[in-house]
Order: C-alpha cells, then structure tokens, then sequence
C-alpha cells in the first residue's frame, strides 16, 4: 500500500495533528478556525482573517492620507479588575481585547478614539463577545470622546 492508498483511510484529526503525513509542515498549512475564517499575515502580522487584514490595510492607508491617527492593533481593556472575595478567593482580572483603535478629528477640532472589531457576521458575534462588548460600553459610558464601532 503506497502513502496516497494510506491517507484514504486517515481521519481529518489525524492528519491535523500530523502534517508531516501529507509532507507540508505546520506553518504550511491553511488553518481555519471554528468560523471558517483563514488566519493571514500582512506586514508581518497574523490576523484572524482575511477581512480583519484588509480592514488593517484599509486603516493604514488612511492613517498614511493623515484621516486617521494613533493606529493600535489589539488594544487590551481592563473591564474588571481583580479582586480578592470575602473568603479569599482571588479573581483574576476580565478584559477586552479589540482588533483595532484609532483617533478621527472632526472638523471642529474635536477628537474621537474608535474602538473597532472586525467581525465576519452575526455566527462571530458569540455571546462572550456581546457581554464583553456591553461591558466595555458600559465601563467608558462616562467618556464621551470614545466611540464603538464593529464592522461587519
């Protein structure tokens, strides 16, 4: 039995967890995640996915025309911060870790820093992410200088 008559009868998680039976390495290979979406890099950085990357590239281009300014990728927000109960039991810190965030001046002169995360439709938008996403809303309801966007 030759090595192609072989892989017929080799499950899909077999052959994930060893590429080498298909003669790529792992770093070779396209992964996809649970929703589908194929991780790729631009720049030298990895995304999530191909519409995370191209909303990268769109942003840069308008941060090089001066539309936008402070570009951030994966700004990490503290939503709660740890704590120690009653009883002892300490409690690690929840944050929020967007895609991207960026200052826009309007044309009064006024700036406003946009939180964004990309997502690929409703299926992304997981119950975690909207309470993370309420939460955080909650958290700079105070600040009316930050805007939340998602982009779809």
């Amino acid at each position: 039995m030759n090595k192609d008559d072989l892989l017929k009868y080799v499950s899909k998680d077999v052959l994930e967890l060893n590429p080498e039976l298909l003669g790529k390495k792992m770093e070779d290979r396209v992964t996809k995640n649970k929703f589908g979406a194929i991780k790729t890099e631009v720049d030298g950085i990895t995304f999530d996915s191909k519409k995370e990357a191209r909303r990268y590239q769109k942003l840069k281009m308008m941060e090089d025309r001066g539309e936008i300014s402070k570009l951030v990728l994966q700004p990490k927000f503290e939503l709660i911060p740890k704590f120690v109960t009653p009883w002892g039991e300490k409690v690690r810190t929840t944050t929020y870790t967007a895609d991207f965030m960026y200052s826009v001046t309007d044309e009064y002169g006024i700036t406003i820093d946009v939180v964004e995360d990309v997502k690929g439709g409703k299926a992304t938008q997981t119950q975690v992410f909207k309470l993370k996403w309420k939460m955080l809303k909650y958290v700079y309801r105070d600040k009316p200088s930050y805007q939340f966007l998602i982009v779809a």
